[in-house]
């Protein structure tokens, strides 16, 4: 019997945001069909894919538009969402992923649930230039900070960068802004690396896996994802921890619906492979 692939491919050019949905059997090659209007999608740019809502099913954002995914092949607008291209972090660590829209002068929203969203204030680009943005944790202390670069013309004119530091308590300090390389000299917290592994029924990548870390009272959410809005992401999962010294928690959601549940001591990064689930 010959196994046969599932694969879903989104494209997004100049012209818009296309959908394929393809199936592959044995070695023959992919039969893709175009299932972009079918699905409830039409035109948009700059997709960011993500589980907003943590119903298991990868969400898209495109153009300022937020499109829920029923797991049924269907997408249906949220009608509560208004922003515009960006990406997704759990920003104040309630385990639900929040949105930075970056174009102009930018916005922060807070994923409050049930399609709820509400505008969070943070210090202001004064340039109005922003393009693009991406969320990391710069200085390991378990709070995600933001990166919004802002447009150039090359060799004539550029606006700084900006990186937003989070304080940990729900907002962000004056950013930090440059034209050149800064050197992250480090400090003493703790952090873990988490590569998740698709070994199974799910891609490779692992791409839409969701890795929880349960340290102490605190649980950290990162979601991988290729890219959103022009922006590649690493697929390894880094997550600052502060001051936490003892071993942690962590559960790795496939796409698949596998579960992967194992402890693991700071200052590591660990392989966690879809294959491990118990079934």
């Amino acid at each position: 019997m010959q196994s046969k692939i599932i694969t879903r491919l989104c494209l997004v050019a100049t012209i818009g945001l296309s959908l394929f949905y393809g199936e592959q059997t044995g070695a023959q090659d992919p039969i893709f069909e175009n299932v972009t209007e079918a699905a409830g999608l039409a035109g948009g740019e700059f997709v960011a894919w993500a589980d907003y809502n943590n119903d298991g099913h990868v969400d898209l954002s495109t153009s300022g538009k937020l499109f829920r995914n029923g797991g049924n092949g269907k997408f249906t607008p949220v009608e509560s969402f208004a922003s515009s291209h960006g990406a997704w972090a759990d920003f104040d660590n309630d385990g639900k992923l929040d949105f930075y829209g970056a174009g102009g002068e930018g916005g922060l929203l807070r994923n409050l649930g049930d399609d709820r969203f509400e505008t969070v204030p943070i210090p202001a680009n004064a340039h109005k230039m922003s393009r693009a943005a991406a969320w990391g944790d710069a200085n390991n202390d378990g709070a995600v900070d933001l990166l919004v670069t802002n447009y150039e013309v090359w060799n004539v004119r550029g606006f700084p960068d900006l990186l937003y530091m989070n304080q940990g308590d729900g907002t962000f300090a004056l950013p930090v802004t440059s034209g050149i390389l800064m050197r992250n000299r480090g400090n003493d917290n703790a952090w873990l690396k988490v590569k998740a592994i698709g070994d199974g029924k799910s891609n490779d990548a692992a791409i839409g896996a969701r890795i929880t870390v349960n340290a102490g009272d605190k649980s950290y959410v990162r979601e991988v994802q290729a890219g959103n809005s022009g922006n590649q992401n690493p697929f390894v999962a880094h997550f600052g921890l502060g001051q936490h010294t003892d071993p942690v928690d962590v559960t790795v959601r496939f796409p698949s619906g596998k579960i992967v549940k194992q402890k693991l001591d700071l200052r590591t990064m660990t392989g966690i492979r879809e294959s491990s689930a118990e079934d």
